[in-house]
């Protein structure tokens, strides 16, 4: 397990695809099989070393093989592979909770389409309770193995016939419990099943192949390391990975018909006490041996892009940064303060599969040229020009040595066979006995380098001696180099990240000086822009920033005082947003005004991002001129990026500013724009995020698909507004701080209730939730679904406001009543929904006589706010819809102590005064708790006879309600937008004094 096997975890599911699990497998199982089918029936295109077909010998050990252990001491590997096999036919083993489940690959001689293998793989995860962890057995030692593998086919023929279907299946998938959050729990769970082996059980170790799933759709992949090296495997799962990611990809079946077929068959083992003993002594030397790893993670500031641009090999480039790191290691522990005195030797794996059967050969790191330029690193009185010249030195020499072992022209192999063909008893020679012989082949530091895109969450393996390191690394990305260090925990593993850190930065800054590209960390290459140019400033007091920058020779910048500059700057900031041109613009009139703004890192906290190459440059920039303030963020992604290299650059600019964005504003109009969102959100960590505004206005988009992901960072978010996208539908959610909600339908769209109802019940402390619909809305019509939110009633403890606008009645009344929100204190309504028609034909405001019908008979539905607003918005001036509005308002809020009322909703009164006049049983029961009245309108100063109107009208409702016992009002607050002295011959405002306790006149 941990000296045998490697390991390699994948970036999350392409966005365009279902983010579950079932999903994740299902397209993990098809690709898969689709390689191996290519390879069964010779279509597979050759691996190549650049120009040069290579080897594939090893690819016959990739499915349907297994390694079996040995009585004798030695273990073998067989395969259950046949000369007539075409790649349709086979199974594979799933394992679930421990359990084995065999799954037929094909049906009629075709592979089993996704939907197919979706349809196996519920049955799967529908069906497994826990089993007796047997795979727990293949993590033991060898001779510990074998004798309970002879155990497990004696003790029934029905574990016989299990080992044989696990042996000869194509590979096994193994569908883990375990959620992990990070790279580096990702990275423990695929290694050893874990931090602390939890899934050991649920594994097969043996095995060439085994894919891991687990229940938040993180994935990786497991191989055995003893027939077959890793190179082989990269090849395939960057393959599977492309193919996956590719609209394009072989689905199976393209007509989406799922045939039907015998579920999967799960495989029981027979257990006696001799085998769970064996179980559990196994177990308790996994623990054993798990407790003793340790694993750090790190990455460069900086990748191949920079490395190749100062004229140097990444490979060379990142052995020297391991090769400095362990030489400071050494030192801080050695009495000479040296790290002269090493251990052992740094080992390179090189593929040797340009030759028949080739697997690999030794690159010695370490050598005399290394060790110079390692220790003119710390020695103060070596000029920065020596160090260079040794590092050149030292990365040539590497690069011949690796030369000649690709060719196979290494010492190791040659000195390893001469070893074995030694018999037993003969004299062994000595130099097998040297000491330094035996020191030199003592890895003390074990590395590797593969790559694939795909791999963003890290690869590794174990170090090969108990006082070792093992370091994987990955210099194939541009813009980072990366490093998974493992080890023993009584070994300084922190302490190595730290020196491989402190190495990269060193070896970045000697060669700062002579290309900008590390200087900047971020391959920004300088404007072309001259320093001095002929702007001039307008030098008029103005409050239009924009204007500033003109070519009327009025005043030179350098006769303006620091001051103004910078109050320029900040006004052009306020001015344009996001639009980061004006300060730059500014930067670059001459070196006095750069010095300035370039000073002042808050005027660069705010910039866009979009899909043109130069927004992503001066993204860069405003990430390294802000300093560490907070970062405002606007994408903007109104078109595809259809070319890879924007993409690139906007996903590369992104990520660089991710650790400091506060704000996040999106604007989106294209699927595939908003799949780029979503893979930001859901794969880059942004620990500083406290607000997202996300827009997305696309008319033909619909479906479950139409949805954003929450960052991983969700407890940290304090506000979220989402115009015309939802949430990820029966997604999981930390929104523990959030306190203000924004959900707009968008103008071609419907917010779907399930999301909600999963969404919702994580914000417990949310204060402030909009529902606003637009010409799409908030389900716009009532009907016996809409009374249904698709889960449990929850409750928002904190939950005080809540304003609905255009929204329908079956919504409003179905989510209010589902939440408990016990400090509820206002609902505030903006116009009920426009008139128009259902699908029956049926007018939009027969919905609220319905939701009106079903409060009656229920008044547990009546909800509990003590203040209702109504702000003005587009009334439909027809009286029935009205009525039938009021008549809802008045059952649904029946117990207010306050209204507030705007614009043209005051008829809502006579309204009032008509019930009042026909109270009976059977019609809903008028307002008769309310004290305070608010009432806001808009008149002009030419408007005097309609305002002397509306204060006529107010005066005669308030006065019949008042007669009739309802709304015994204490305060009326009037709030008008002219001076409210009445005109002459209409009512005295004074009249309305008589009908309140407290007459309140605002402008």
């Amino acid at each position: 397990m941990i000296n045998v096997s490697y390991y390699y975890c994948f970036s999350h599911q392409p966005s365009h695809l279902p983010q579950t699990p079932v999903s994740r497998a299902a397209y993990l199982i098809r690709a898969a099989l689709l390689e191996r089918k290519a390879y069964k029936q010779g279509t597979m295109v050759p691996e190549m070393n650049r120009k040069d077909p290579i080897c594939m010998d090893t690819w016959r050990w990739m499915f349907d093989c297994c390694r079996i252990p040995g009585l004798e001491g030695a273990d073998w590997s067989v395969t259950g592979a046949k000369p007539s096999d075409t790649g349709n036919e086979g199974h594979i083993i799933v394992l679930r909770r421990n359990r084995p489940w065999k799954v037929e690959i094909s049906k009629d001689g075709r592979l089993l389409s996704v939907a197919e293998i979706e349809r196996q793989l519920q049955h799967i995860y529908d069906n497994s309770t826990e089993g007796p962890e047997i795979g727990v057995l293949t993590s033991n030692h060898r001779d510990a193995w074998a004798k309970d593998y002879a155990s497990l086919v004696a003790a029934d023929p029905q574990n016989a016939k299990t080992l044989e279907d696990i042996v000869t299946a194509a590979f096994v998938v193994c569908l883990d419990t375990a959620r992990p959050t990070s790279p580096l729990e990702l990275s423990k769970l695929a290694f050893h099943g874990g931090e602390n082996g939890e899934m050991l059980g649920n594994r097969w170790w043996d095995k060439p192949a085994q894919i891991i799933i687990c229940d938040n759709a993180e994935a990786a992949y497991v191989g055995e390391h003893s027939v077959m090296d890793g190179t082989p495997s990269v090849t395939m799962l960057d393959r599977m990975l492309s193919a996956i990611k590719s609209p394009d990809f072989d689905h199976g079946n393209t007509e989406n018909q799922v045939m039907k077929f015998a579920p999967p068959s799960l495989l029981e083992w027979k257990t006696t006490p001799s085998i769970q003993n064996a179980i559990a002594s196994a177990r308790k030397a996994a623990d054993a041996s798990v407790g003793k790893q340790d694993m750090g993670m790190t990455s460069t500031s900086y990748g191949k892009d920079a490395i190749k641009q100062i004229g140097f090999s990444p490979d060379a480039w990142a052995q020297m940064i391991i090769q400095l790191a362990y030489h400071r290691l050494v030192a801080l522990t050695s009495p000479q303060k040296t790290g002269r005195r090493r251990n052992g030797g740094t080992y390179e794996a090189a593929s040797t599969r340009g030759f028949l059967k080739g697997r690999t050969e030794t690159i010695r790191t370490v050598t005399e040229e290394s060790m110079a330029w390692c220790d003119s690193m710390d020695d103060s009185s070596t000029s920065e020009e020596e160090r260079k010249r040794l590092f050149k030195a030292a990365t040539k020499r590497h690069g011949e040595d690796a030369g000649k072992a690709v060719k196979a022209m290494g010492v190791d192999r040659h000195l390893f066979g001469l070893q074995n063909v030694l018999k037993p008893g003969e004299d062994v020679p000595e130099l097998f006995k040297d000491p330094l012989f035996v020191r030199a082949k003592t890895w003390i530091v074990s590395t590797s380098a593969i790559f694939s895109p795909h791999f963003t969450r890290g690869y590794g393996w174990g170090q090969v001696v108990p006082n070792g390191f093992g370091v994987a690394y990955m210099t194939g990305f541009p813009d980072e180099l990366k490093f998974t260090v493992t080890s023993q925990k009584d070994q300084p593993n922190a302490q190595f990240v730290r020196e491989l850190e402190k190495a990269a930065e060193d070896l970045k800054s000697l060669f700062e000086s002579q290309d900008s590209s590390l200087k900047s960390n971020m391959l920004i290459k300088r404007s072309s822009r001259p320093r001095s140019c002929s702007y001039q400033l307008q030098a008029k007091a103005t409050y239009d920033t924009r204007k500033v920058m003109t070519k009327a020779p009025v005043a030179q910048f350098d006769d303006l005082p620091p001051e103004l500059c910078l109050f320029i700057a900040r006004l052009s900031t306020a001015q344009s947003d996001h639009n980061i041109q004006e300060i730059v613009r500014i930067s670059n009139i001459n070196s006095r005004t750069r010095n300035i703004v370039i000073s002042t890192p808050d005027l660069w906290r705010k910039f866009s991002l979009s899909g043109s190459a130069s927004s992503h440059r001066l993204g860069r920039l405003c990430v390294r001129r802000s300093g560490n303030h907070p970062l405002d963020l606007l994408i903007s992604l109104p078109q595809p990026m259809m070319e890879a290299k924007r993409v690139y650059g906007f996903l590369k600019s992104f990520r660089l500013a991710a650790p400091r964005i506060a704000r996040l504003f999106a604007v989106i109009r294209h699927p595939s724009s908003l799949g780029i969102i979503n893979a930001l959100l859901s794969k880059v960590e942004l620990p500083a995020l406290k607000n997202i505004v996300a827009y997305y206005d696309n008319e033909v988009h619909e479906g479950l698909d139409r949805w954003i992901s929450l960052p991983s960072c969700g407890a940290n978010l304090r506000s979220i507004s989402l115009t015309g996208v939802q949430t990820q539908p029966f997604g999981q959610y930390d929104l523990e701080n959030l306190t203000s909600l924004y959900l707009g339908a968008g103008e071609h769209w419907k917010w779907m209730i399930m999301s909600l109802a999963t969404f919702l019940p994580a914000a417990k402390s949310l204060q402030d939730l909009h529902f606003v619909g637009e010409r799409g809305m908030f389900h716009t019509y009532l009907d016996d679904n809409d009374w249904d939110m698709d889960g449990s009633p929850f409750t928002l403890p904190a939950l005080r406001h809540v304003h609905f606008a255009n929204t329908a009645p079956g919504f409003m009344t179905s989510f209010l009543n589902q939440v408990n929100a016990p400090l509820l204190e206002t609902v505030a309504l903006t116009a009920p929904p426009r008139r128009t028609v259902n699908e029956e034909g049926e007018e939009v405001f027969a919905g609220w006589v319905a939701a009106v019908r079903l409060i009656m008979q229920d008044a547990s539905l009546a909800l509990p706010a003590h203040t209702l607003k109504l702000h003005e918005g587009v009334v439909e001036d027809d009286p029935r819809e009205m009525f039938a509005f009021a008549l809802y308002l008045m059952v649904a809020f029946p117990n207010i102590t306050s209204l507030e009322i705007e614009g043209d909703f005051y008829s809502i009164l006579p309204i009032c005064v008509t019930l009042a006049d026909s109270q009976s049983q059977g019609t809903p029961r008028v307002w008769r708790s309310i004290e305070k009245l608010k009432m806001s309108s808009h008149f002009n100063q030419d408007s005097d006879e309609e305002y002397g109107e509306f204060v006529a009208h107010l005066a005669e409702s308030l006065q019949s309600l008042k007669e009739k016992g309802v709304m015994n009002l204490q305060e009326l607050r009037l709030s008008v937008d002219q001076s409210l002295r009445p005109p002459k011959g209409r009512v005295s405002v004074e009249a309305l004094s008589k009908l309140v306790g407290v007459l309140i006149l605002d402008n």
